[in-house]
């Protein structure tokens, strides 16, 4: 992964967001994640839908890969160079101003170019100079769009300070961070998984489908990795996420021949990786190479429709599928 550490930032508004976000996250997830937000005292067992471990920060705890770190009620954090946390209180009893800035600050400090910071909401002014050390210091940071941030105004000054990198959905940063492109550049790659989101959507439309994924094969690998899925949850991703080019299903077939595959009904093939898993989901796939015109090598990856019941595509289905997967693979050519 391209972080060794997120960041996330909220007040209260922004815990509806939070619990949505790491719901969406798989356990392979690697990179530890900090929140410095305005919690409370069961927060912590509500987080329990994550399949990271949630756990409170206490002062001189490590910080460790594969966690979720919140800060208590009335406490603010901060990164320590050793890496772990230092804690301090704040509330009203406090005088102590901008914890926000002061927990960025640390964060970029310790991590550099290595830190991801999010902000889900604000804390009227406090965080602007936080952002602002953290891009300067090669760090990456995002804030929630006013769609889905409760009360987007608060985190208006860090846009207006150009301490942003972007602006995004929730569920555009939790694709971005458990897709396989977060190796890479996230600013990058995250604009790329918007128009691959895009032109996946579009494909399931005409084809009636309402599940499907694309997927990517890095240089020297022999791994389909997801990049983008729509309708098939994260149980899906979890079992799915990394498939050896090898296996029987339509995505790894069509790699590896070069051309397009259907499997019009999976419950009839039992060798197929997702024979169980499917009975319950979907029951029938189409999925086309991801291959340049101009190239003669292998396909970059596939674009995979799926269906709840068995299916036959018609000529018409088949060839608008072939027409998006070129679009697609002019993408995902450009990831490095």
């Amino acid at each position: 992964m391209h972080y060794d550490l997120v960041t996330i930032v909220g007040s209260r508004r922004g815990l509806a967001a939070l619990r949505h976000l790491l719901s969406e996250l798989p356990s392979s997830f690697s990179a530890p994640i900090v929140c410095l937000v305005e919690s409370h005292a069961g927060l912590v067992k509500e987080l329990q839908c994550s399949r990271l471990k949630v756990r409170w920060a206490e002062r001189g705890m490590r910080i460790e890969k594969g966690h979720v770190y919140i800060s208590k009620p009335d406490e603010s954090l901060v990164c320590l160079s050793d890496g772990t946390f230092g804690v301090a209180p704040y509330g009203p009893q406090n005088s102590a101003m901008n914890p926000v800035d002061r927990f960025l600050g640390s964060a970029a400090h310790c991590h550099g170019s290595k830190l991801l910071s999010l902000v889900l909401s604000g804390f009227d002014q406090d965080g602007v100079e936080g952002c602002e050390s953290a891009k300067r210091n090669g760090g990456t940071v995002l804030v929630l769009d006013r769609a889905t941030a409760h009360y987007w105004g608060m985190a208006e000054p860090i846009v207006q300070a150009g301490a942003a990198h972007r602006v995004l959905t929730i569920a555009e940063v939790a694709e971005a961070l458990r897709g396989c492109f977060t190796s890479q550049d996230l600013l990058r790659c995250a604009e790329i998984q918007l128009q691959l989101g895009e032109l996946l959507e579009a494909a399931m439309r005409l084809s009636g489908s309402s599940m499907g994924h694309v997927t990517r094969r890095a240089r020297d690998s022999d791994k389909l990795r997801i990049i983008v899925q729509r309708g098939l949850g994260l149980d899906f991703f979890e079992q799915f996420e990394a498939m050896p080019v090898d296996c029987d299903a339509a995505w790894c077939q069509a790699v590896r021949f070069g051309h397009r595959v259907v499997i019009p009904d999976i419950a009839s093939e039992p060798s197929h990786p997702a024979h169980a898993f499917s009975r319950r989901l979907y029951n029938a796939e189409i999925s086309v190479p991801l291959v340049l015109p101009s190239e003669r090598m292998e396909p970059h990856g596939a674009m995979t429709a799926m269906f709840a019941q068995a299916h036959r595509p018609l000529p018409r289905e088949s060839s608008d599928l072939d027409h998006f997967a070129a679009q697609a693979a002019a993408l995902v050519a450009r990831v490095p």
